[in-house]
């Protein structure tokens, strides 16, 4: 495992992804985030001429050095401070801090896994303060804003995935937010009929119609779009069931979600 992580030619999404497929661990004694930091320190001293602080730092200085400071020292160009991170709240889930505080000023230039990781950390940690509401909004609010503009697909994929695990959190919400056009949103939202769904106009502003159709995909209810920021749905209005939200625009923009109501 520690190999694939420190092989440069492996992805930083697909070593999150090994990271991810070894959940989580609170109880076991044995840290993976300090097997990967003595990893790194056993390379430096088998072969120091690989690291860019050789030239200036001794072995007592480097084994003195941070976490962090080791890992950059090692390669700037790497990710692995991410990878480390994710180790390390796998190794104590129920203690998340340190690593959302990190990540809050950590930068790197692949932004898609760093969302990634900010979104998942963030969900946990405010299900460990039993939050369940911000944890199921901690993907939405953390790609709203960044248009979901996502090139590599397994990260989308994955943003996908965990959004619509996590929205199963959203029916302790008094409101769910739904942000139209976003390719990053579940196609799909589950929610007791004593909520408030609001479908947002953004990123996609829409000019047109929004149209629900019920399981026997029998029209019941339609919306006039017309430069409306936001439209109110109050599921009480609805009998509990299967339902289908169909948007379109003047811009032949079309926009479908699936709403079961609990």
């Amino acid at each position: 495992m520690i190999k694939f992580l420190l092989n440069s030619e492996h992805t930083t999404f697909d070593k999150i992804a090994l990271v991810n497929a070894i959940g989580w661990d609170a109880r076991n004694k044995i840290k993976n985030s300090d097997i990967f930091i003595k990893s790194i320190e056993k390379l430096y001293l088998k072969s120091p001429e690989k690291f860019l602080c050789y030239l200036t730092l001794n072995e007592n200085e480097f084994l003195n050095l941070s976490s962090k400071e080791k890992i950059e020292c090692m390669d700037l160009t790497e990710n692995l401070y991410l990878i480390y991170l994710y180790l390390k709240a796998m190794d104590d889930y129920t203690n998340v801090d340190y690593v959302n505080q990190e990540l809050e000023n950590y930068w790197m230039d692949d932004l898609d896994c760093l969302h990634l990781m900010k979104g998942l950390i963030s969900a946990q940690q405010s299900t460990l303060k039993i939050d369940f509401c911000k944890a199921g909004n901690s993907f939405i609010d953390n790609w709203h804003n960044y248009d979901c503009s996502i090139e590599n697909l397994k990260v989308k994929s994955a943003i996908r995935l965990s959004n619509k695990y996590l929205g199963e959190n959203l029916k302790y919400c008094e409101t769910i937010n739904f942000y139209v056009g976003n390719p990053c949103m579940p196609d799909e939202l589950i929610a007791k009929s004593s909520q408030l769904v609001q479908i947002i106009h953004y990123p996609t502003f829409i000019y047109g119609k929004l149209e629900i159709y019920n399981s026997a995909n029998i029209k019941i209810k339609d919306y006039k779009i017309d430069g409306d920021d936001y439209i109110n749905l109050n599921l009480i209005d609805y009998p509990i069931g299967s339902y289908t939200l169909k948007m379109d625009d003047i811009d032949k923009n079309k926009f479908e979600i699936k709403l079961i109501i609990i």
